[in-house]
């Protein structure tokens, strides 16, 4: 019994010590929210061609541990296009947010501690901006149920520049070498993805429900602090993983979707709108 009372002491005087010893990692503003639903008409509609307007709400949680909350608020406007058995889309989008940067409570000596400091000192709430363009394109194959279809195999992509606080802060640490795991201060983000769709239509032709997945990864990897680029064993490369249920009819488009990304968490809910087809 009392060899088992010193292994408990010993494992969470262990985890105190660890948590004690926290580092942080700085990816871009638009790590875990790009993929973001984009709607487009099914075969069906008999449209080559519609333009949309949508608003995002995002909220969740970034950095190790998912230490800092976030939320952001991104517009987006993009034209549909439609030809033989693909579907794609292309267009721009606005993002605003705010950022909670935690501070790091740990035990460092010398030039770390004096990172440390600067860290804490510029570190909590923060401002998120940027702007960006996204694009993609799908192979349809129509279910013959009601005008449902399936998006077998498609394939999306982003290019985001962020700037604004957070992007201010990214930049403010760029000798602190010793608390931080990862810092990307590039001011962009862009995305490579795959993705499948799959979407039902009622009997009347007025509703319809999707699902949409979509695994991806930044063009650009993310190195670790200090340490030159060509230690190929010293870099991030961000990743994400996407999940999407819709709902809607021929002109409304309710979506919300999940983001599961390097240091990231995201929760989003949206709403698109068609302007016009023909």
């Amino acid at each position: 019994m009392i060899h088992i009372t010193r292994s408990i002491i010993f494992l969470i005087t262990v985890a105190i010590l660890q948590s004690c010893v926290n580092t942080s990692s700085l990816l871009n503003s638009y790590n875990g929210i790009t993929g973001q639903y984009i709607t487009q008409p099914l075969k069906d509609d008999s449209l080559k061609t519609a333009t949309y307007a949508g608003a995002t709400l995002s909220a969740g949680w970034a950095n190790e541990m998912l230490s800092d909350g976030v939320v952001q608020m991104n517009l987006n406007l993009h034209q549909t296009f439609s030809f033989s058995k693909f579907t794609g889309y292309a267009g721009g989008n606005f993002m605003v947010g705010h950022r909670n940067v935690n501070r790091l409570w740990t035990f460092w000596n010398g030039t770390a501690q004096d990172e440390l400091d600067f860290y804490n000192a510029n570190a909590g709430s923060m401002g998120t901006m940027g702007y960006g363009f996204d694009a993609g394109v799908a192979f349809v194959q129509p279910l013959g149920l009601n005008g449902s279809e399936w998006r077998i195999f498609g394939i999306e992509s982003s290019y985001r520049r962020d700037f604004g606080g957070y992007n201010r802060f990214r930049k403010q640490q760029v000798d602190a070498n010793t608390i931080l795991r990862y810092n990307d201060q590039s001011d962009y983000f862009s995305t490579f993805g795959f993705t499948t769709e799959i979407i039902v239509q009622s009997q009347h032709k007025n509703n319809r429900v999707g699902y949409k997945f979509a695994l991806g990864r930044s063009f650009k990897d993310v190195y670790y602090s200090g340490l030159p680029p060509s230690n190929n064993n010293a870099f991030v490369r961000p990743i994400y993983i996407s999940n999407t249920l819709h709902v809607g009819d021929k002109k409304f488009t309710f979506f919300m979707q999940n983001n599961i990304a390097t240091y990231s968490f995201m929760f989003f809910a949206g709403l698109q709108y068609r302007l016009n087809g023909r």
